[in-house]
């Protein structure tokens, strides 16, 4: 879980702010064990725009500088390249695993 300050609507003040991100680890390790095809899922959670909330009151209406914050407007964008060599290291680790019996 991240989190950063964030100007929240309800609370009308600068209040810490949380938002959920994927388990690395744990997202690897599936795609390990599923031989790379669990990374079709992973990418689709690393794509999914990052929901923020009010940590003290739980409210989504948030924003930085009393508008609507960069972080909420500018998704954060993946990097096709380093996306496409996940998906060949997943595929290459379970070929791997595959042909050596693990």
């Amino acid at each position: 879980m991240k989190t950063q300050r964030f100007f929240c609507k309800d609370c009308n003040e600068y209040r810490k702010c949380e938002g959920r991100t994927p388990s690395h680890i744990l997202h690897l390790l599936l795609s390990i064990i599923t031989g790379g095809i669990w990374l079709i899922v992973w990418l689709i959670l690393l794509l999914k725009p990052q929901a923020w909330h009010c940590a003290t009151c739980g409210s989504r209406r948030i924003a930085k500088h009393h508008e609507l914050s960069e972080a909420i407007k500018n998704k954060r964008q993946a990097n096709p390249v380093a996306i496409l060599i996940g998906l060949l290291a997943g595929i290459a680790i379970g070929f791997w695993l595959m042909l050596s019996g693990g």
